[in-house]
Order: C-alpha cells, then structure tokens, then sequence
C-alpha cells in the first residue's frame, strides 16, 4: 500500500525579512494599530450619541421628574438652546477662543518672535517621554510641538 501524499489546502509563504532600513513593528505599534482599526471600524458616529443620550435623558426625566409631560420636556430643551440663558453662549465663546488662540500661535510674527526659545526648548527632549515636563501651555500655545525631534 502507498501512502499519498496530499498538498496543504493553505499555502504558506516563506518568511521574508523586512527590506533594510524599515524596522520591524514594536507590540506596542500592533496594539496601537489594532485599536485604531476597531475604533475606525466599530465606533459609532458621535451624532448617535448625542441623539442615544438626548432620550435616555428624556426617559429619565419622564421617570424621575414627577408631572413631567412631553411638551414640558419639548420646551426646556427648546429653551436651554435657544432661550435666554441658551447653551449657544458659551459654545461661541469657547469657538473665540479656540480660533483667536489658533490665529495668534500661527502668525508670522509671534512664529518668528518664539522660534529662539522654541528650538532651544526642543532640542533638549531626545525623546517623547522627556518632553512631559514641560509647561505645557507654551508648547500648546505655540506650536512647538511640531518642533519636538522624531523619537
């Protein structure tokens, strides 16, 4: 009797090394890369969340708040929007700030005013990890993270 010798119904190819130059992934890269595509592939939109928690807050109020009716619930959230004390305050103020501070940290002449102490702050991190300590209001502020060496 002659045995017969079957192929394997999966292939595998030989493994190749990585070209020089390209450096082999660390686990910490796989991890970080494994949870970027389940966040990318599973994650819901944040509009379905600000719909999912505006009815749980909804259910919770016709459960918690006794005599609570749908149109009194309709009109106090009508009124935190666009009422007189409306929520609408404070979004645009944070939306002056966030874009007068944008405006301020790239212009061309705070950019140039900063570049010295700028460079000298940088090049004293040799890696990510020693440039915590530093205030991080003026890193923010001023765009010095774009001046922080590759680790």
């Amino acid at each position: 009797m002659t045995a017969i010798q079957h192929e394997p119904a999966i292939q595998q190819e030989p493994a190749t090394k990585p070209p020089l130059g390209v450096a082999r992934k660390t686990p910490m890269q796989w991890f970080t890369n494994g949870c970027v595509r389940y966040v990318e592939r599973l994650m819901p939109d944040p509009y379905l969340f600000a719909v999912i928690l505006t009815l749980l807050v909804v259910a919770l109020i016709f459960f918690l708040v006794p005599d609570a009716t749908a149109g009194g619930i309709v009109d106090s959230w009508y009124e935190g929007v666009w009422g007189k004390n409306n929520i609408f305050t404070f979004a645009m103020q944070m939306v002056l700030i966030l874009v007068s501070g944008y405006t301020l940290a790239e212009a061309p002449a705070i950019k140039r005013a900063s570049d010295g102490w700028q460079a000298s702050l940088a090049t004293r991190c040799k890696e990510p990890c020693s440039a915590s300590p530093l205030p991080p209001s003026h890193l923010s502020s001023t765009g010095a993270w774009d001046s922080l060496p590759a680790p």
